[in-house]
């Protein structure tokens, strides 16, 4: 027993060291959140630099050498000249994948707009609210989530070209009054209206990422690039986590252009109680049925809303909302609950209440709302079948 105690106590002090560390450093940032954004931009810029490299360096290398050649000349090219020849040929060989990198297309399914008469009118007046144009395409995905991408290569925020992403758990686990606030909190974000800074350093770790993965699929002259660009977004990712952070913080503060602060609250207390409950009583309910049957006739997204309202206890509301509170995990990339209602003066969790109608059921009509799901479901089925 007590070389079991030994051996666990090690472990117990490296995790009581990490919190306590990610404590002090989110402390500190939160104190000086303009040292810490002043000192992230440059190294956020970092990455056009990288673009640049082998395309700049292949002018510089050439165009020294053809200048030198001339004066000198003669038809000999000494071999300090010639090396610089074939490095700067080999620095348009690595240029040319950036021609032709394509980024990945958001993975999810388009929506008509002439389909969604209600659900595109919220969100074109929350666009006019914030002063944006609208969305080049809304589209619906399987995330718990809403997000905004920006598909510009070059990161630039008032790009017209946004696509506008809603998880389908979103419309089937939230109230409409809470998905109208979660838009606004998005619509609001992308605004950029009071935190400039804070979008644009979002999008250009977005658009880092997007660069990552585009080379890391190219030809194997993007080999040197793909390298460089993936230790630098895993540090930029590590570095621009707290920007993350108030990037979120500041999208609350949005939202209450067109939400109060008890709505907010209650947002705040649903998204925890939905993603406990989706991830620990949900989906392990659902992949165990799946295991059990080739074709499991319990389908997730069709009854998702209807075991959500039913299946919800006190008790478990109770026991999240305290663990969020007490025992929140320590993310220097996401608000902590307590965070998030001190953002908007709130001092306490308000839970909310249980939902009668799915922000899905009051945005679409039912006819479009069961084509979705069903197409969902279809989907899940189909990827069921091909693990097994």
């Amino acid at each position: 027993m007590q070389s079991e105690t030994l051996k666990l106590r090690p472990a117990f002090l490296r995790t009581f060291g990490k919190k306590q560390l990610l404590r002090q450093i989110e402390s500190w940032l939160g104190a000086h959140p303009r040292i810490y954004l002043t000192g992230l931009t440059p190294f956020a810029l970092l990455g056009y630099l990288l673009l640049l490299f082998f395309p700049l360096s292949s002018v510089v290398l050439i165009g020294h050498v053809a200048s030198s050649w001339s004066l000198q000349n003669s038809l000999g090219m000494p071999t300090e000249m010639l090396i610089q020849l074939l490095a700067g040929i080999a620095a348009i060989g690595f240029s040319i994948p950036l021609f032709h990198l394509r980024f990945q297309t958001p993975r999810g399914q388009q929506l008509d707009t002439g389909n969604i008469p209600a659900l595109y009118k919220t969100i074109a007046e929350l666009c006019q609210i914030y002063h944006i144009n609208n969305f080049e395409k809304i589209m619906l995905d399987e995330s718990l989530d809403i997000r905004v991408v920006n598909p510009s290569k070059l990161a630039w925020p008032f790009n017209r070209k946004r696509i506008l992403i809603i998880g389908l758990p979103v419309l089937l686990c939230y109230s409409p009054v809470q998905v109208h606030a979660m838009l606004a909190r998005r619509i609001g974000q992308t605004s950029g209206r009071d935190d400039f800074l804070l979008l644009w350093l979002n999008n250009l770790n977005q658009t880092w990422q997007q660069y990552c993965n585009a080379l890391e699929q190219a030809s194997i002259l993007a080999l040197p690039m793909a390298t460089a660009f993936k230790i630098y977004t895993l540090l930029m990712q590590i570095s621009s986590q707290f920007a993350h952070q108030l990037h979120e913080l500041a999208a609350d503060r949005y939202a209450l252009d067109v939400a109060n602060d008890r709505d907010m609250a209650e947002l705040f207390s649903q998204a925890i109680i939905t993603e406990n409950f989706l991830q620990q009583k949900y989906w392990p309910k659902i992949h165990q049925l799946a295991q059990r049957k080739p074709s499991p006739g319990y389908l997730p997204y069709a009854n998702m809303s209807k075991v959500l309202r039913n299946g919800l206890t006190p008790e478990d509301i109770q026991i999240w909302l305290k663990t969020a509170l007490r025992h929140a995990l320590i993310r220097l990339h996401q608000p902590s609950l307590t965070s998030r209602l001190h953002n908007i003066g709130y001092e306490k969790p308000h839970p909310p209440q249980r939902i009668q109608q799915s922000a899905g059921a009051h945005y679409l009509s039912k006819a479009i709302l069961a084509q979705i799901v069903d197409e969902f479901d279809r989907r899940w089925l189909l990827a069921q079948t091909q693990e097994k």
